[in-house]
């Protein structure tokens, strides 16, 4: 396949990839790699990361806005406390990742504006807080429900 000719999210992925799967790169700095992602796509991400870390002993650092990226992380992370479950779900255990091999930073612009303040997110068996990215989806849900009752409400009035 012509390289030019394959969808965006492949093309700037493909480096990470490549990077992943060698022997010869032990650290990788990976941007957004959810970036032109489909989110079906965004979860495959992390477990070719998991394979990486636990297979060929890769050292990954990554920086995310995506809510889906940082929960199929999430997941394995806790399914890795059961690989047997995991196996049930059609994962394979080099595609899980134990908490003690990761390391969650939030950062957020300081409140004069002046700076980024980096906080450490503590590493559970289940995962790191993920409040922050939840509440943005939880925002959004509520909004979705007020659009709803207005377009139910303008629904109401044109019939009369």
């Amino acid at each position: 396949m012509d390289g030019t000719k394959a969808p965006s999210g492949v093309r700037e992925l493909l480096p990470a990839i490549l990077a992943l799967l060698s022997k010869n790169v032990p650290i990788i700095y990976i941007e957004e790699p959810e970036a032109h992602l489909h989110p079906k796509a965004i979860r495959l991400v992390p477990r070719l990361m998991a394979y990486a870390i636990n297979k060929l002993r890769k050292y990954i650092r990554i920086t995310t806005h995506s809510d889906v990226l940082v929960s199929q992380i999430n997941n394995l992370i806790a399914m890795s406390a059961n690989p047997d479950g995991a196996k049930e779900l059609g994962y394979d255990p080099s595609e899980l990742i134990r908490p003690e091999l990761v390391k969650a930073y939030w950062l957020k612009r300081a409140e004069d504006g002046d700076y980024v303040e980096v906080r450490p997110l503590k590493v559970r068996e289940d995962g790191f807080d993920e409040v922050e990215f939840a509440e943005v989806a939880e925002d959004l849900f509520v909004e979705r429900g007020e659009v709803y009752r207005l377009l139910e409400a303008a629904k109401k009035k044109s019939n009369k």
